[in-house]
């Protein structure tokens, strides 16, 4: 029982925690105290502490020598690189569902990311593409590294998701995307992925700085992704 418990408090941390970081309940560099942590989720100490290591070994959070567990910040470097990946990842699921023959389903998880009502729904849709994708694809190591850079990059998403240029502009070429991947016009489909990512690619610095100060301003209340709307 006490390891079916301690299992139990683990978990809850891990995604309790994980989902308040992503979604920018925390200011950037600010220190992630692990007694203040288990009382806020009643638990022990422990738990707390395993969730937050793994935490920093996906990189979602940062450890500074003999200081703890902190908040990264918004680094556009580091941003742009995220992306990279991301594009690079998504093109190669999306490349290996087209030769399983099932690149048409994910034509309609492309057009829903653009259809929701909210910048956040918006970025927490992506989830449901990697999966569509993860289904199809047969390569799972690439799946689970793709799932781990949307959550690093949920906030910025959201940020970039909200201001309504931008998310006309990735719109209109998801649309290209979706229409190619609908008829299996593979060519086509990815070169408007390529589109996409260099469009996105131009404004990286803007929305690192934008996604930074809106985090630093609002900090710990659950505010800030209720702040941000979608592009209409």
């Amino acid at each position: 029982m006490h390891i079916r418990r301690t299992s139990c408090s683990y978990s809850t941390a891990y995604l309790g925690l994980r989902d308040q970081i992503i979604r920018g309940d925390y200011k950037p560099g600010s220190r992630l105290g692990i007694s203040l942590l288990a009382n806020e989720f009643r638990m022990s100490p422990t738990p707390v502490r395993e969730a937050l290591s793994r935490l920093a070994q996906e990189d979602i959070i940062e450890t500074r020598q003999q200081r703890g567990f902190f908040i990264k910040e918004f680094n556009p470097d580091e941003i742009a690189e995220l992306y990279a990946l991301i594009h690079l990842n998504v093109a190669f699921l999306m490349r290996r569902t087209a030769s399983n023959g099932a690149l048409p389903t994910v034509a309609d998880e492309i057009s829903d990311i653009f259809a929701a009502e909210t910048a956040t729904a918006a970025s927490r849709h992506v989830f449901r593409f990697r999966d569509r994708l993860a289904d199809h694809a047969g390569s799972p190591n690439a799946a689970q590294t793709l799932h781990n850079l949307f959550l690093r990059t949920h906030f910025i998403r959201v940020v970039e998701f909200s201001n309504r240029q931008r998310h006309a502009k990735m719109k209109s070429i998801a649309v290209s995307i979706a229409r190619a991947a609908r008829r299996d016009d593979r060519q086509n489909c990815f070169r408007a992925l390529d589109r996409l990512f260099l469009q996105r690619a131009e404004w990286f610095p803007t929305v690192t700085n934008q996604a930074s100060n809106l985090a630093a301003q609002i900090g710990k209340d659950g505010s800030v992704e209720r702040e941000l709307k979608v592009a209409e």
